[in-house]
């Protein structure tokens, strides 16, 4: 799946690989992997933001940070998280 986020990065957008990570993480809410490849998306578009020069709005922010944070909890022992 990363890989897969990865190449639709590069091929179609940032915004794309949320998108997709997203429906994924929805159709395995339970797969902490697909939580892992979310937060992913969510730093690389945060940071194309700031490339921009733009306001991350708030909301966004909160649920990188959200999810993030259970991502660690559900790796306790990696300690890249």
């Amino acid at each position: 799946m990363k890989a897969l986020v990865v190449l639709y990065k590069s091929v179609f957008s940032v915004d794309a690989a949320l998108d997709l990570a997203k429906n994924a993480a929805k159709e395995h809410p339970e797969s902490r992997y697909l939580k892992a490849c979310l937060t992913l998306c969510y730093k690389w578009k945060i940071y194309e933001i700031d490339r921009q020069r733009q306001r991350v709005r708030q909301d966004l922010i909160d649920s990188a940070t959200c999810l993030l944070r259970e991502v660690i909890s559900l790796y306790p022992d990696d300690y890249l998280y």
